[in-house]
């Protein structure tokens, strides 16, 4: 799946094309005071096991995106943590 990037600031470009791979799916919401939506990729996910990141600013992002990963990659006790704090 292709991103569109026509619209969006040269540094969130820029952010997007370094990890496509993990990206299904951006929207722009700062028109209506609502930041960025980032869809994760099928397989990947944040830090707290997320698949949508939202943010305010591409620097907030880039941070998120840097901590995300296959899902395979998260540990067994990651895992357990996780399924912990959903309850």
């Amino acid at each position: 799946m292709s991103i569109q990037l026509t619209g969006l600031p040269s540094t969130l470009q820029t952010l997007i094309t370094q990890y496509q791979d993990r990206i299904a799916q951006v929207d722009d919401e700062r028109a209506t005071g609502d930041g960025y939506w980032v869809y994760l990729a099928a397989g990947f996910a944040d830090e707290d096991g997320g698949t949508i990141l939202h943010e305010y600013t591409v620097k907030d992002l880039r941070r998120r995106l840097q901590h995300s990963r296959r899902a395979a990659e998260t540990s067994r006790d990651e895992l357990y943590q996780l399924q912990k704090g959903a309850r």
